[in-house]
Parts: structure tokens; sequence; C-alpha cells
């Protein structure tokens, strides 16, 4: 459970969760591919990642060379986002949308 708990280990999870499949796990980025922490944080306690807290995430910028994330402010992005799904515009709509 130790190295579950190291910066390594969280820079490899926050990688996918932000780089990879934000949409599995709720996370909407937006424009600049930003997230905020608090839903970053929420996302991670449902998967089963309860202990992260923001010094979690500011101690893999700290300690790590290569942090594959940085934050702004209150939110945060990977550094890498090249393979982040990009959006694309319906060819066509149908003729009738149906809403929850």
């Amino acid at each position: 459970m130790a190295g579950s708990r190291s910066p390594n280990y969280l820079a490899k999870i926050l990688t996918t969760l932000l780089a990879r499949q934000p949409e599995e796990f709720a996370l909407v980025p937006d424009a600049e591919g930003f997230v905020k922490i608090k839903d970053l944080l929420q996302a991670l306690r449902e998967e089963g990642f309860g202990y992260v807290n923001r010094s979690h995430l500011d101690e893999i910028v700290l300690s790590l060379p290569q942090a594959p994330i940085e934050i702004l402010d209150n939110r945060i992005r990977a550094k890498d986002r090249s393979r982040l799904p990009t959006p694309a515009p319906a060819a066509e709509l149908p003729r009738v949308l149906f809403a929850a």
C-alpha cells in the first residue's frame, strides 16, 4: 500500500484522469485543459483515492523533476494533452432530440 501513496504512482493516476480519459471520471476540461481541483479530488475519492488532498498534488509538482501536471490557482491540468479526445461537431443532427 505504501507504493500506492508515492508521488510517482499518484502522478500516473492523474495523467490517466486528466490527459487520457477525463470523461470517464466525470471531469470536463475547459478550453485550456484545466479542471477544478475540487472536482478532481471528488473524482479521486469516488475511485478509492480518498486520502489525496491538495498537498499531495503540490508535492507532485515540487518533488518530481518532470511533473506531468501543472497547477494554476484552483485549477489543474496535464502538461501533455496530446491524447485528450477532441470534441467534434455532429455531422447531422436528428430531427427530434430527447432530454431527461
